[in-house]
């Protein structure tokens, strides 16, 4: 699996050619790998969905926030889901938080997507 090796400055910043339009650095470095993990190392109820596709929001040695687009083992179709992991200290399993939920008909759409931006610069620019 080939994965690319990105510094980021700030929770915001892709990597330190493509940064967030919104994001102002705080200086503090995390290591991360981005676009995306071995999709078997993608901790999800595989009794209920199957991966097919992943894109990595942010992984750093604590947390792992994703996008994943998966094919429903029962049955009801491929839907986008987004979810987040954690590996407490001392521990090196990546443990599913309670945060793991469908993004296909609100997250994902584009509106929403241009509102939310929307949102984040207005309270950026405050600052």
């Amino acid at each position: 699996m080939d994965q690319t090796y990105h510094k980021v400055l700030d929770h915001c910043t892709v990597s330190e050619t493509a940064d967030c339009i919104m994001c102002k650095g705080s200086g503090k470095i995390e290591d991360v790998f981005l676009p995306k993990s071995d999709l078997e190392e993608y901790k999800i109820n595989r009794d209920y969905y199957e991966p097919l596709d992943a894109l990595d929001i942010k992984k750093t040695r604590e947390s792992w926030i994703a996008l994943l687009y998966c094919d429903s083992v029962k049955g009801y179709g491929k839907s986008f889901r987004l979810y987040m992991w954690r590996m407490r200290k001392g521990e090196k399993i990546w443990k599913l938080t309670l945060c793991n939920f469908p993004a296909d008909n609100n997250i994902a759409m584009p509106v929403n997507i241009q509102r939310m931006l929307k949102f984040i610069q207005k309270h950026r620019s405050n600052v």
